[in-house]
């Protein structure tokens, strides 16, 4: 069975799925957190990264994330 190929051979239809379903797991823990650990103005700025700047803005949220709670831990 062959799959059909688009993006001149490089992304199939499942490829493109499967990023799909990245981003939207991506996003979705990245706003979790957000709410859960943010102040309002903070919260703001970060909403308008995560969800105007597919990908990166999320990435940049989580890296964030772990790397404060990484700092703070080593510190107390």
């Amino acid at each position: 069975m062959t799959v059909p190929y688009t993006f001149f051979g490089l992304l199939s239809p499942y490829h493109k799925l499967g990023i799909g379903i990245l981003y939207a797991a991506l996003t979705i823990y990245s706003i979790y957190l957000l709410f859960k650990n943010e102040k309002p103005m903070h919260y703001f700025i970060w909403m308008l990264f995560i969800i105007f700047i597919p990908f990166v803005g999320s990435a940049l949220y989580l890296f964030k994330y772990f790397i404060g709670r990484k700092s703070k831990q080593h510190v107390s």
